[in-house]
């Protein structure tokens, strides 16, 4: 029996069991019992492709079955194949999802995207980087530059087909069907290429689907659109499918579908007390005194126990070895073993994640051949693109840096919903930037609520009105913020505006250049603040979580902008952040003196300013001629929040895979544990 820090860990080792026992025996018959099978499914079947077939990770086309069998059906509309269709069918809807659209871009089953795949990519992170709303893709224009040519044939044609379907009318059920079986055809739906065993298979159940769907078009009932799309996709989503595949080695299965079934080697993976026995559920129209009286299914805690009891003794009865295991935490729950398990033997640690098996898969293989380190290739300062945001990257971790800016590995942006909080947050600083421009002065003695409470309004008003309307859901949802905004503005300026002890002018979206180890680095201050005495206060709004302070010192600043900004301003004299968070609200920084402010405490004071702004100077610049000289190791910082955690880019670097695995990395971490093997089973 074998315990693991958490569940990826747990499957990637079910699955290299199953791996190695067919190494050592292709004849023998594995099985594979998941608990709770209907919930990992989708985690089952990627981490089984991983091991047992990771050409499907890369490519579709003659690569053969799957060695293993992974029981237990799944709805219809899940099948990618079955899912494109519903995307092309929202090409007549009304409330069109972008995430559909995006869905449908990137699909195989359409068209030939062995000729236009990248365009389709490109085209469909353009689409995500202009930034509108959910509600609004499939709006977006449609220009030849940006969209493949397939792709507007296929627009064009079924927008066509589109108008003349009389969309806003109640129609026959086989006018629906008919419109869809067209907008398919447009599309040239499933696509060019040769669908594979279980893509024909869904393809020939979705079908048998329609053709159950068009027998009621017998009935005289007109259908509008919405109900005929509601009716088809619950009609899809009751079908479970489960595709027939060649007999396999390996079965991956759940309890109940074991019986009868006898195995050589056996991993039961999910032996967790929180699921196994599972929770009873007793027949909510027959009374709960009979049910227990008569064991009937799931009446009782006990009936529950002693059904599984019996089920594991027959699992071990039918197999001559078997394996258990069990999760010690997930998501962010603890986890124990199954009071079933209680007369087994204590369980070992099991292997800590993944990496430790490839390492063993790869040992397997030919020696990997050694490549001579060189100097990274330098870079001048006119290549350097990315500004702050490099800087920021390469001091949490120099390859980080390099994998963002000279890589250029880019993240798929997500496709936004209206006002989320990054909208809200965007025009949270365009509202405070309106109210400054029309006060533009602070004094203590004229302070004019009437006034401030006008400006808030109108700059409200203008920045929500500047947002496009993409549809009554956006409008709805401007006029059901407005009143939020303008409280939460009045709140910021009641409590940490109002209450400054001296006057100042304020300046918003101030513009400078710094040159650090000539790199020419472009700001913008979001607010800058003018003193009596001449000093400047840099302010700097966040709607989220604020940095500590801290990511701003040391020999790496995690959080270069205000330090680069105080540098690009030798006026200034603090450095704030504004915190608008709800509930959270304040001013955070450093300051040479933090006197202005009615509550100093959470500004750390610098006595020292001249010293502190070399001391940023020097470290801006290192970390400059590090991007300049190429720097590009894994070197990750050592903050307490560690950079790692928030890397976008673990699959190129790896580190955490030799932490684990224990081969030599510049943390020098602990190795993990060996492959389960038959002497760590429990013999039957």
């Amino acid at each position: 029996m074998f315990a693991f820090p958490d569940r990826e860990g747990e499957l990637y080792a079910a699955a290299h069991f199953a791996r190695q026992c067919l190494l050592e025996n292709p004849n023998q018959r594995i099985g594979v019992i998941v608990i709770g099978l209907e919930r990992l499914r989708a985690r089952v079947r990627a981490i089984f492709d991983d091991v047992l077939a990771p050409p499907r990770l890369v490519q579709r086309e003659g690569i053969g079955e799957r060695p293993y069998n992974l029981s237990l059906g799944e709805p219809l509309r899940n099948y990618p194949v079955v899912e494109a269709a519903l995307d092309i069918l929202d090409r007549a809807g009304v409330a069109r999802s972008s995430v559909g659209l995006s869905r449908l871009l990137r699909s195989p089953y359409w068209g030939d995207p062995a000729q236009d795949g990248p365009l389709r990519f490109a085209c469909d992170c353009a689409w995500r980087e202009r930034g509108r709303n959910g509600g609004a893709g499939w709006d977006l224009p449609l220009s030849p530059e940006l969209c493949p040519k397939s792709f507007l044939r296929a627009w064009e044609q079924s927008g066509t087909r589109l108008s003349a379907s009389g969309l806003d009318q109640a129609q026959p059920l086989s006018h629906w069907i008919s419109l869809w079986s067209g907008l398919l055809k447009d599309f040239g739906w499933p696509g060019a290429r040769l669908l594979d065993s279980v893509e024909y298979q869904a393809h020939a159940a979705w079908s048998e689907v329609l053709e159950e769907v068009a027998r009621l078009a017998a009935l005289p009932r007109r259908w509008y659109f919405s109900d005929f799309r509601l009716f088809v996709t619950e009609a899809l989503g009751e079908r479970l499918f489960q595709p027939e595949t060649p007999p396999s080695p390996i079965e991956v299965l759940g309890p109940l579908e074991t019986a009868g079934l006898h195995f050589d080697r056996t991993w039961v993976v999910g032996a967790e007390a929180q699921t196994w026995p599972p929770e009873p559920h007793p027949h909510p129209f027959l009374p709960y005194a009979l049910q227990r009286q008569r064991q009937l299914p799931h009446a009782s805690s006990m009936r529950e126990f002693q059904f599984n009891e019996r089920l594991l003794a027959r699992w071990r009865e039918s197999t001559t070895e078997i394996v258990v295991s069990f999760t010690r935490r997930e998501d962010d729950r603890d986890l124990d073993p199954s009071p079933l398990l209680a007369n087994w033997p204590d369980p070992k640690p099991g292997p800590m994640g993944r990496s430790g098996f490839r390492r063993q898969a790869s040992s397997q293989g030919p020696p990997l051949a050694a490549v001579p380190f060189t100097e990274p290739v330098a870079l001048g300062s006119d290549e350097i693109r990315g500004g702050i945001r490099f800087l920021k990257d390469q001091a949490a971790c120099p390859f980080q840096g390099f994998a963002a800016h000279r890589l250029r590995g880019d993240i798929l942006p997500p496709w936004r919903l209206p006002f989320d909080a990054h909208a809200r947050g965007l025009l949270l600083h365009a509202m405070l930037e309106r109210v400054w421009n029309a006060l533009r002065v602070y004094r203590p003695d004229q302070w004019d609520w009437e006034r401030v409470r006008d400006s808030i309004a109108h700059a409200v008003d203008a920045a929500l009105d500047e947002e496009p309307a993409a549809g009554p859901l956006t409008r709805m949802l401007r006029q059901t913020l407005r009143p939020s905004f303008i409280e939460w503005i009045e709140t910021w300026f009641r409590e940490h505006e109002s209450t400054r002890r001296e006057a100042f002018e304020i300046m918003t979206e101030q513009r400078a250049t710094v040159t650090l180890a000539g790199l020419r680095l472009h700001c913008r201050a979001d607010r800058i603040e003018c003193r009596p005495d001449g000093a400047l206060v840099i302010v700097d709004y966040k709607t989220g979580q604020p940095p500590p302070a801290r990511r701003w010192m040391g020999e790496r600043p995690l959080e270069p902008q205000l330090p680069v900004y105080a540098l690009a301003w030798p006026r200034a004299r603090a450095l704030l952040v504004a915190s608008l968070k709800p509930g959270r609200m304040g001013y955070t920084g450093v300051a040479e003196q933090a006197d202005f402010l009615p509550d100093p405490k959470p500004i750390e004071a610098i006595p020292d300013w001249k010293a502190q702004m070399a001391h940023w100077r020097e470290a801006l610049e290192n970390l400059v001629r590090e991007i300049q000289r190429g720097r590009n190791d894994l070197d990750p910082h050592g903050d307490p929040d560690p950079p790692c955690e928030r890397c976008a880019y673990p699959a190129l670097c790896r580190l955490q895979e030799t932490r684990i695995s224990g081969e030599s990395d510049p943390t020098e971490a602990d190795s993990g544990h060996e492959v389960p093997d038959a002497s760590d089973a429990q013999d039957a």
